[in-house]
């Protein structure tokens, strides 16, 4: 997966018919939750980054991967459970 800007809220791809290229421009493969201010839970303070395929846990069809978020505050970060973890995303190719 090609690396998003800084703050980027969304998991970009890249694909190609040969791994030497030409490769496409990237596209959006996901929305980071997180990041979302209409979410109920969003902090502008969290940022998710280093999304990651995952083909070995993938079944026919799906296309799996993980991210992490984190917070530019410190405390944020030790007492928000559910950031600096790796989030699973299962998606359907088909």
């Amino acid at each position: 997966m090609p690396a998003a800007s800084f703050m980027e809220r969304r998991a970009l791809f890249s694909n190609a018919l040969a791994l030497v290229g030409p490769w496409s421009g990237p596209e959006t493969l996901y929305r980071y939750p997180e990041m979302d201010p209409g979410q109920v839970d969003y902090s502008r303070n969290i940022f998710c980054y280093a999304a990651k395929e995952h083909p070995e846990l993938e079944s026919a069809g799906e296309l799996m991967f993980t991210y992490v978020c984190n917070s530019f505050l410190e405390e944020e970060l030790m007492n928000n459970t559910h950031i600096y973890r790796p989030v699973s995303v299962t998606l359907s190719m088909l």
